[in-house]
């Protein structure tokens, strides 16, 4: 299976591109019988993560196999800050994100996503929660 384009976002710091291209890539490998032994399952649910796409992320999870859960701690410590997420404990994101060697593959992610992704997930909910408040931005957060 080629993974170049994940890599390839991943390197360029497309990172808002990532969910719908491990979506894709994912559906394609399924559908042509492939492996899924290398999948960048960690890359793929922080990907949903950072586009605050919390219903595909918890789907992406529920339907990942037992064993590829247990195996890969990596995408445990992801999870974990998916739970903090759907809680809405944005203090908890950032313990369980600094609590965990990261990988290089994600290391740079992480930060990203620690950063403007994490800003504009926040900004949101507070625009979502009190629909009369208005926040000015200045960050840039059509991550999706």
């Amino acid at each position: 299976m080629d993974l170049s384009a994940v890599q390839a976002a991943l390197s360029d710091k497309s990172y808002s591109t990532l969910a719908s291209l491990c979506d894709e890539l994912l559906l394609q490998a399924a559908s042509q019988g492939f492996t899924t032994d290398e999948w960048p399952y960690s890359v793929h649910l922080l990907a949903h993560l950072y586009i605050n796409d919390l219903n595909s992320a918890r789907f992406f999870w529920k339907s990942l196999p037992q064993e590829v859960k247990d195996t890969r701690p990596e995408l445990a410590a992801v999870w974990r800050i998916g739970q903090c997420l759907w809680k809405r404990d944005y203090a908890g994101v950032n313990t369980a994100a600094q609590g965990f060697e990261w990988g290089p593959d994600l290391a740079d992610f992480i930060t990203a996503f620690l950063g403007i992704g994490l800003a504009c997930i926040v900004m949101n909910d507070i625009e979502f929660s009190y629909g009369y408040v208005v926040v000015k931005r200045n960050l840039n957060c059509s991550l999706s």
